[in-house]
């Protein structure tokens, strides 16, 4: 099986760039960028010009220097996990060439364009693929570091999938059902750095829902400076998220008087903005009737959800444990930071193979906006995180 570098070749040429980010050689055709073919290049002396301009030599070996500065970690970053993921799928016995492979890749990239859609509409592929090469533009993700990222989570994804550990219970079911049909509110999270602070903005609250603002707290929010509020999604059963859960369902409706929490090491007023009615029906034979219909689909969401934090805890621990030699100066002191940092992220992962689902949440329509981190896909919507971005 070859590995990333002798197969990869940085994939030179191998998107048309045109039209696009992406351009019609690459999402036109509705499938991943092909790798390049390895070829035999010549020897570059690191002191000879890489070019030439108006008679003024530019130094390779400078040149390179300045790249590494730049985007080396950057690169880098995707090179790892690549690398390190093709050697556990490789101890595994999971193919990371060949037919088995790149069918596995066009199903991941369909995951991916599946979660490009537009609210209240309905999105064709080919606008999906626009929606797709906007995220990337704007995260300035390259076709090279989307191909080498998608190609990461295609991996890890056969492995989850070979986890015979990673199961979806009959309560996990009856979870989800709750967290999709039962009450929910939608609130937004307005961080304030103190009491003086969260005064102000219910009295701009209130200035706001008196102008008739279609969207109070987001104005007052922008009024005082503030960052602009999330709005979420919370469900009656959310379990982990307890501080959010219990300031979202003990005030009424627009309540401007929302309690200030401690929220992951922030204040936050919690500010409920509307209450979505529970549709599960209330006799039980009809309530149980109805999660029947919907129990298969409830049930590969789940699956999908406990497979995805797998694949994060996964690739945490093989990061933490991996041993590492980089000759490059600049990469080196760059990577020895990160590195601390993945250490730091890794995790023991549960007995059963998967974490815990955290019920408490719908699945957050995807857009333009919800851009992923420089270097990485966008990533794929749960049907349970504890809250979930509310649809606008």
């Amino acid at each position: 099986m070859s590995g990333f570098w002798t197969r990869q070749k940085l994939l030179a040429g191998a998107v048309v760039l045109a039209g696009g980010v992406l351009g019609t050689g690459y999402l036109g055709a509705q499938t991943p960028p092909a790798p390049v073919p390895t070829t035999s290049m010549p020897a570059i002396d690191p002191n000879a010009p890489i070019a030439v301009i108006n008679g003024k030599d530019i130094n390779n070996a400078r040149f390179y220097s300045l790249l590494m500065e730049v985007a080396g970690m950057r690169v880098f970053q995707q090179a790892f996990d690549l690398t390190l993921v093709q050697g556990a799928c490789q101890a595994a016995g999971v193919d990371t060439s060949g037919d088995r492979f790149e069918k596995r890749l066009k199903e991941e990239y369909q995951r991916t364009l599946d979660t490009m859609n537009v609210t209240g509409t309905t999105t064709d592929a080919a606008e999906k693929e626009k929606i797709l090469n906007e995220v990337l533009r704007r995260q300035g993700v390259t076709a090279i570091e989307f191909r080498m990222s998608l190609e990461t989570r295609c991996l890890l994804r056969a492995l989850a999938q070979g986890n015979a550990n990673i199961t979806v219970t009959d309560e996990d079911v009856d979870d989800a059902y709750v967290a999709e049909y039962g009450q929910r509110r939608l609130v937004h999270l307005v961080q304030v750095p103190d009491m003086a602070t969260a005064a102000k903005f219910r009295d701009a609250l209130k200035a706001q829902k008196s102008k008739g603002s279609a969207d109070p707290a987001t104005a007052a929010a922008a009024e005082l400076g503030l960052p602009a509020p999330p709005g979420w999604t919370i469900s009656s059963n959310a379990k982990q998220i307890k501080e959010i859960h219990d300031a979202a369902f003990s005030q009424q409706v627009g309540d401007t008087n929302g309690p200030v929490i401690t929220f992951q090491g922030q204040q936050v007023i919690v500010y409920v903005d509307k209450d979505e009615p529970s549709k599960i029906p209330a006799a039980k034979d009809a309530a149980a009737a109805a999660k029947a219909k919907v129990a298969a689909e409830l049930k590969a969401k789940v699956l999908e959800y406990k497979q995805q934090q797998w694949m994060s805890s996964h690739l945490a621990n093989l990061r933490a444990q991996a041993v590492v030699k980089i000759n490059d100066p600049v990469l080196s002191r760059q990577f020895e930071q990160a590195f601390q940092v993945m250490q730091s992220q890794a995790t023991s992962q549960p007995a059963a193979g998967g974490t815990t689902p955290i019920p408490g949440s719908t699945p957050g329509a995807a857009a333009p906006a919800a851009a992923p981190a420089r270097g990485a896909t966008p990533a794929l919507p749960s049907i349970q995180g504890g809250m979930a971005p509310a649809k606008p």
